[in-house]
């Protein structure tokens, strides 16, 4: 694991669904003229060298 460590793998079981410990706070999906943009909102935190996302090797 690098230093920032691999926050994903941190999950807790709640009923059915599964939450994601990650360093991005959210996920903006957009359409505008043919074109979807989604946009990553980071957490900004000192040191951090990349995004962790759920599901990410």
């Amino acid at each position: 694991m690098d230093k920032i460590g691999r926050l994903y793998e941190n999950t807790i079981n709640a009923g059915n669904s599964q939450m994601f410990y990650v360093n991005a706070r959210a996920f903006v999906e957009r359409q505008m003229n043919n074109t979807t943009e989604i946009i990553v909102q980071t957490r900004n935190k000192r040191n951090e060298q990349a995004l962790e996302l759920p599901g990410a090797d």
